[in-house]
């Protein structure tokens, strides 16, 4: 499985960062020999909008279906909050699932780099860029 999310500002070059997503899903599937079983998306959504259509889906499909791998580009497409990235990788261990970063994202690891470049990007955000 994968999700892929498209923010507001970015629709006018939507068939770009989706395909882009989707070829960073690709080359790990092919390098872990996964199949996609099933592809959910959200497009014009923010990712701290937790009840994207998508999303939604994606997580209620999680509770029927356990026991699978989700395939993400990186946690910034599920949400812009690194408590909520969290949260969700709880969750789809409740599911038992395996959650993978396309971008090699380790969510052991995962603080500094990320919040850092979190902070810029709502900086700049604020600042209308």
């Amino acid at each position: 499985m994968r999700y892929l999310r498209l923010t507001c500002g970015s629709i006018t070059t939507t068939p770009c960062v989706i395909y882009t997503q989707s070829l960073t899903c690709d080359r790990m599937y092919d390098e872990q020999g996964y199949t996609v079983a099933r592809m959910f998306f959200d497009e014009g959504f923010s990712g701290m909008d937790l009840d994207r259509p998508g999303f939604v889906e994606l997580k209620e499909y999680m509770k029927a279906n356990q026991g699978q791998t989700l395939i993400v580009p990186t946690p910034s497409v599920l949400s812009r909050d690194l408590g909520f990235v969290k949260h969700f990788n709880m969750f789809a261990e409740m599911c038992d699932y395996t959650v993978i970063y396309a971008d090699g994202t380790d969510m052991d690891n995962f603080k500094t780099d990320y919040v850092g470049a979190l902070s810029e990007h709502i900086q700049e955000l604020e600042r209308g860029q």
